[in-house]
């Protein structure tokens, strides 16, 4: 069987998991990855301990010398745009990008455009829809395990980490397109979309309270999504980090974590606990996805729920509106 010939442009710790990545398997091989710098890409190379995988620091030049099925895109958020505009000019068979995929709504729009007519397949890396307790989840929704959906409640809060501001580009806006809210938030509102359905009426209340850096401190914000009432808080200076989504229907209660356990827990409306539904730690995070592209390349069925453009374009303009609103 001849595997999927994969490139990565961008090479940082989503690759690296542990020494591990979830584009080896018995589908696919990694056979070229281009960054910035030819050392970093040999780097990754002898780290992952690929063979038949050539290293690159230009686009072009990788274009040019590889045939290549798939490509991913893990650069920095800031680079997202520039490269998927230059990618549209080549026959790619499938493009998956990291969230959020671009910086905000305009550029959303110019690779919606730019891709309306191509045959390139563009998923997003929302890939937490895929896990097997997502997937769970969406079941006991969809079959109203504990009854018809009420409201929900989320509640995301981080310990402010100082080696993110010094050591990484999450705080650099003009590179990630905003702060944690623009980091954790694509992934918990692509759930909320993917389970229930699009946003309405959003109303949100934005803070800046840190002299350290200009993006938000924290943000609220409550909306509709097919008449059930759903409000979300974040805060990205809190005393301990919490990943708590409520889900209240009129048999009980679910609650879970979209980050950080793998546990549904089933509760009856006296709060008591009927079921805890736990699911094995995930060792490589996205490795759903990627089996799923493969899939796809070699024309058998597929999960056809992965993110796609349309569903990333749809996240983008929910994100930047929360942003709008409301700024204290």
């Amino acid at each position: 069987m001849q595997k999927i010939k994969w490139a990565l442009i961008g090479c940082g710790k989503v690759v690296l998991q542990n020494k591990t990545t979830p584009f080896i398997n018995r589908y696919n091989k990694i056979v070229a990855i281009c960054t910035t710098n030819i050392d970093h890409s040999n780097a990754a190379i002898d780290k992952l301990k690929l063979k038949k995988c050539n290293g690159y620091d230009n686009v072009f030049k990788m274009l040019e010398k590889e045939s290549i099925d798939a490509i991913y895109i893990c650069t920095p958020p800031k680079f997202h745009f520039d490269y998927l505009k230059k990618l549209s000019k080549y026959h790619i068979s499938v493009i998956y990008v990291e969230k959020p995929f671009v910086l905000n709504k305009k550029q959303a729009n110019e690779i919606l455009h730019e891709y309306k007519n191509s045959a390139t397949k563009i998923f997003v890396a929302h890939y937490k829809r895929l896990t097997p307790q997502i997937q769970k989840l969406k079941k006991i929704i969809n079959t109203k395990t504990l009854g018809d959906v009420l409201y929900i409640k989320g509640v995301f809060n981080r310990v402010f980490n100082h080696q993110l501001l010094y050591n990484s580009w999450i705080y650099k806006k003009e590179i990630s397109g905003g702060g944690r809210f623009f980091d954790i938030s694509p992934h918990i509102l692509d759930i909320l979309y993917y389970i229930f359905g699009n946003f309405q009426n959003i109303k949100s209340q934005v803070y800046y309270e840190q002299k350290e850096h200009s993006c938000e401190s924290g943000l609220k914000t409550s909306f509709k999504i097919n008449n059930i009432n759903c409000s979300l808080s974040f805060d990205f200076k809190a005393k301990k980090d919490e990943d708590i989504l409520i889900i209240h229907c009129t048999k009980g209660i679910i609650k879970t974590s979209i980050n950080r356990d793998t546990t549904v827990y089933l509760y009856n409306n006296s709060k008591v606990l009927i079921k805890a539904i736990k699911f094995k730690k995930i060792k490589t995070w996205g490795i759903e996805a990627i089996n799923t592209i493969d899939r796809l390349l070699y024309g058998k069925s597929y999960n056809t729920d992965i993110a796609n453009l349309n569903d990333a374009y749809i996240i983008q303009t929910y994100i930047e509106e929360m942003l709008k609103k409301g700024v204290t």
